[in-house]
């Protein structure tokens, strides 16, 4: 805890600063972007939403390709079925348009080593 009641958290992973205010708020430090619950309802729901429709796709771009190994690989648009661990070790590139879809499928778990970047490529956004 700070001087100010509060517990600061660093997570490397997001890559910013989080704190959990005395009323026990979680916000991103630099904005005081603070979650609402009905915010993060939405958010769940949305994300239970995409869970069960990614999950109810079966696979068009092949499955297990590269043994679970698909660092250095650039996946086109599709999906990807793995029935093992997902590893990251190098840069992977996902080429595709504004509106296609990318999913990665697994019974594992997906790993990404540090230092290596995910490349958005041919127009590919984020959130596809």
């Amino acid at each position: 805890r700070d001087l100010h009641d509060r517990l600061q958290l660093y997570l490397g992973l997001v890559g910013g600063v989080f704190e959990v205010l005395a009323d026990n708020r979680f916000c991103l430090q630099d904005n005081r972007l603070c979650p609402t619950p009905s915010i993060l309802t939405t958010a769940v729901s949305d994300m239970e939403t995409a869970y069960k429709n990614a999950s109810q796709r079966t696979y068009t771009q092949g499955y297990n390709i590269g043994g679970g190994n698909i660092g250095g690989l650039t996946l086109e648009p599709g999906v990807y079925t793995f029935g093992t661990d997902i590893n990251i070790n190098s840069d992977i590139t996902f080429n595709g348009g504004a509106y296609n879809i990318f999913i990665l499928q697994t019974t594992g778990t997906l790993m990404q080593a540090a230092s290596t970047n995910v490349i958005l490529s041919g127009g590919a956004l984020a959130n596809n």
